[in-house]
């Protein structure tokens, strides 16, 4: 079970990394105007969000993994509990992850 969480842990990250190389070129075919679909993809929406939650998405998952290597638990066992629920094992992170996300996104909302 390791190993698996070990293997989507990498894909997740090879994901991140991915796509902030993609969003890098759309932004310098942007730059210079080429080609016009780019343009009208990067001007299609606001640019809070077409920054914003890209952004608070990689911040979300920097503040999860941020907090299981600064307080870890032991290995497998992060949990926390709320509204008289609790979650523990892969649904803690994940969870975590979940709720830094819709607040940074409200947050994001509200400043608007």
């Amino acid at each position: 079970m390791d190993e698996f969480i070990n293997v989507v842990k990498q894909g997740v990250i090879a994901l991140l990394v991915l796509g902030i190389f993609l969003y890098g070129i759309f932004m310098l075919l942007y730059a210079i105007g080429w080609p016009p679909f780019v343009v009208a993809l990067m001007t299609s929406a606001k640019p809070s969000y077409m920054f914003g939650l890209p952004i608070c998405a990689v911040t979300a998952f920097g503040v999860v993994s941020l907090l299981e290597r600064l307080a870890p638990a032991a290995p497998g066992k992060m949990e926390f509990k709320a509204f008289g629920l609790t979650f523990s094992g892969p649904a803690g992170p994940v969870t975590l992850w979940v709720v830094v996300y819709l607040v940074l996104v409200a947050s994001m909302k509200i400043i608007e």
